[in-house]
């Protein structure tokens, strides 16, 4: 499956994580990423300027294949036993199922009230080799 990631993609270490947010990582080491068309711009427009944002960003994303374990956000979804405060572990082939259902639900649901999830849910936490 294809991710996209703004930066390196080396592991980082996220010892010094904040706990108790949606956005706390599961385990202390890895990188987070969307699916390819999933990109939730907001969460990685800080590490770049103001003024030079579309090229700098254009420059850092990294897109690659990915078919291992990933971590996300669609707990309820989830069959996993691994889950962490907003956070469940799945292998590539269920998230694929999960986030299906989850975009077509969405897309259902933004038809009739205006609003649905936010691209934040979206996000994915891979803390295998990639």
């Amino acid at each position: 499956m294809k991710f996209v990631r703004f930066g390196s993609l080396n592991k980082t270490d996220y010892k010094q994580a904040k706990a108790d947010s949606f956005h706390t990582p599961p385990s202390r080491k890895g990188i987070y990423a969307f699916p390819a068309h999933q990109v939730e711009m907001f969460l990685v427009a800080w590490k770049f300027s103001e003024k030079n944002f579309k090229e700098e960003s254009r420059i850092a994303r990294k897109e690659f294949e990915y078919d291992g374990y990933v971590w996300h956000h669609f707990v309820e979804r989830s069959i996993s036993k691994h889950i962490i405060g907003s956070w469940a572990r799945d292998d590539i082939h269920s998230y694929k199922k999960i986030l299906a259902k989850v975009i077509g639900r969405d897309k259902a649901f933004r038809s009739r009230n205006g609003y649905g999830y936010s691209k934040d849910s979206y996000e994915v936490f891979i803390d295998e080799k990639i």
